[in-house]
């Protein structure tokens, strides 16, 4: 089945010798709301039924261009450590399926890249 747009979320490593890697968590499939449709009578203006389709048509646009905006960049691992318990049981043994020994990170940004 189909879907509007895809969230590519991918971990930037930073190492210790400068270089930096990017692994990739996971692709998730998104779905554009559905706002809801103007109710039109049939002893409305024209003009304002004209006026609501353009309102109706100026928040889907709004609401694709916030759903194809990808979430603010979140700090996993820095300075020896990981932010959470969470995140170190979430993305400790990725780190060790790709041979990452934990010596050589500096920092570690969740971040995400969304795209139709």
């Amino acid at each position: 089945m189909g879907c509007d747009y895809y969230i590519d979320i991918y971990l930037e490593v930073e190492l210790s010798d400068g270089s930096v890697q990017s692994l990739k968590v996971e692709t998730q499939r998104g779905y554009f709301p559905e706002p809801c449709s103007p109710l039109y009578d049939s002893d409305d203006d024209p003009g304002d039924v004209e006026a609501m389709k353009e309102a109706h048509r100026s928040l889907q646009q709004r609401a694709e261009e916030l759903c194809l905006t990808p979430r603010p960049p979140v700090v996993v691992y820095e300075c020896g450590e990981f932010q959470t318990d969470q995140m170190r049981e979430k993305y400790l043994p990725l780190l060790q399926r790709k041979h990452i020994p934990r010596s050589e990170l500096v920092r570690i940004t969740k971040k995400e890249r969304r795209y139709e």
